[in-house]
């Protein structure tokens, strides 16, 4: 049998002592999340998404499925964080409608531009933060409150 060099022994050791102490953290983890889900055992579909989204999240989105027929359509806009994905959520609570999506908020086109583009006869679904549930707004609606989070833009004094 060969022997491993100090430096490989004292590698194996460190590794070997990293996986028993991840170990340990990952089963912690796993008995927490075991017990959680332990209560909530027997808990309906329904009643599991108003405890994870919460009451005003689940009664816009069934609003919103009343209100679009299901083989309807909307248009999308993403006005949540970055990284919170609040659009998708709500595309997926909304299947099988179809969504028109437009961009985020803060990316939006000018006025103007939008107006022209935006489809007309379709509810605008504002998908929020996690915080607030989504909106819908009629066109003029949205398009007057995009034209209202915009900062007017400064005059140019050559302009006359």
């Amino acid at each position: 049998m060969t022997r491993l060099p100090p430096s490989a022994a004292l590698a194996s050791g460190l590794f070997a002592l990293y996986l028993a102490s991840a170990a340990f953290l990952c089963l912690g983890h796993a008995a927490v999340r075991v017990g959680r889900a332990w209560q909530h055992r027997g808990e309906s579909p329904a009643a599991a998404r108003r405890r994870v989204f919460g009451a005003p999240y689940c009664d816009a989105i069934a609003a919103l499925r009343r209100a679009i027929p299901v083989d309807g359509s909307y248009v999308l806009v993403d006005a949540g964080g970055r990284a919170e994905g609040s659009a998708l959520f709500v595309r997926y609570d909304l299947a099988p409608r179809r969504a028109i999506f437009i961009g985020r908020w803060d990316a939006l086109p000018a006025s103007d531009s939008l107006r022209r583009t935006l489809p007309r006869g379709l509810p605008v679904i504002v998908a929020e933060n996690g915080a607030a549930p989504p909106r819908a707004l009629d066109r003029r609606g949205f398009l007057d409150e995009v034209a209202r989070s915009r900062p007017a833009r400064p005059t140019d004094p050559s302009d006359g």
